[in-house]
């Protein structure tokens, strides 16, 4: 909490300062590690990990009751907006291994949530469909997804959600290219 405390203030007076771009002390440089300027306060990957760590532990905490746990939540939303989806395709879109996919598809099918069923174009590909049971279970875990999100983004305006969601794919996409 300390460090969070530190993180916020160092940001706030940061910004009332104006620092910005074209500063000698310029966000870019701050945020570098090898930079003397360096503060952890201004790393975005520090922002980042504190915001999903927050998430995380908000949205394990309300899935506990369905006994649903991230990755498996992760792969009922998936299922949910693209069925049938390929155990591949699960595991790239949440950003998993394949043998994490697989095995959480696995405990989803015991569990009644997902169908697994080879696709008739390709019999080399597996893919899993929502059963009854999963579209009822996927319904209670949006709507605890959705209190996650309306406590995260009740300030937020639609452009700062818009905005924040394009820059994190920009963050995203850049990471995908070997350094």
């Amino acid at each position: 909490m300390q460090v969070k405390r530190r993180a916020n203030h160092a940001l706030k007076h940061a910004a009332v300062r104006g620092e910005g771009s074209g500063s000698r002390g310029s966000a870019r440089r701050r945020s570098d590690p090898t930079a003397a300027e360096f503060q952890l306060a201004y790393w975005p990957f520090f922002h980042m990990n504190m915001a999903v760590r927050s998430y995380d532990l908000e949205m394990k905490r309300l899935l506990k009751s369905s006994g649903i746990d991230m990755p498996r939540w992760r792969i009922l939303m998936l299922a949910h907006e693209h069925s049938p989806i390929s155990v591949s395709e699960v595991a790239e879109r949440a950003v998993m291994e394949l043998s994490t996919a697989t095995r959480a598809i696995q405990r989803l099918a015991a569990d009644g949530l997902i169908n697994v069923r080879t696709r008739a174009s390709d019999l080399r590909v597996s893919e899993a469909v929502l059963t009854a049971q999963g579209r009822a279970a996927t319904e209670r875990v949006i709507r605890a997804a959705s209190r996650v999100f309306q406590q995260a983004f009740a300030g937020f305006s639609d452009a700062e959600i818009t905005a924040l969601n394009a820059l994190l794919t920009r963050v995203h996409t850049a990471l995908r290219e070997p350094v």
